[in-house]
């Protein structure tokens, strides 16, 4: 009735996002990411749509453009040239993410390893990753290791029940 199309983009953690930054490439490279008017998002992916409607946002602020030029920088550069064209400078060796796109998305790259954002062996972010993992093994087995060790047991004091209520009938029974 009204002719409106909507993108959804579903959940499922920092995977989802980048998997939903592909679908925005990919549309966006076939000119049909302008037909959208609406967007609706969930977890990974409100990740992706946050982060693009804050960049059409900020591109609609300023004097680039909005909507058209974020198009124009979605679509991903296939060749030396394009990249030179879009004024994105070409990857250096050792950097990773390599910068080999728009700001945004390399800052998307870059930060989207929430988990420990700076690797490196001296790094804080490593060694909290590693303390949390240690911490939240230990409790995992506290809690797993008494329910276990009831399960193991629970077969060896009924049989002891069952020989100590066998021996006192006996006894009634010879005392009798």
């Amino acid at each position: 009735r009204f002719n409106l199309i909507g993108l959804a983009f579903s959940g499922g953690g920092i995977r989802s996002a980048t998997f939903n930054l592909g679908i925005l490439q990919g549309l966006a490279d076939l000119g049909i990411l302008r037909f959208f008017d609406y967007l609706s998002t969930v977890s990974g992916g409100g990740y992706i749509g946050s982060w693009l409607s804050a960049w059409i946002w900020h591109e609609r602020t300023s004097a680039a453009g909005g909507f058209a030029t974020v198009t124009a920088q979605l679509r991903p550069a296939l060749s030396a040239r394009e990249r030179q064209a879009e004024n994105a400078p070409a990857a250096t060796v050792g950097e990773y993410p390599p910068q080999c796109g728009p700001d945004p998305i390399f800052h998307l790259r870059r930060y989207s390893n929430y988990l420990t954002p700076r690797v490196g062996f001296f790094s804080q972010d490593t060694w909290t990753g590693i303390a949390t993992y240690v911490r939240n093994l230990l409790l995992i087995q506290l809690m797993l290791v008494p329910v276990l060790a009831i399960i193991l047991l629970f077969p060896r004091v009924l049989a002891r029940v069952i020989t100590i209520s066998d021996d006192f009938w006996l006894g009634a029974a010879v005392a009798a």
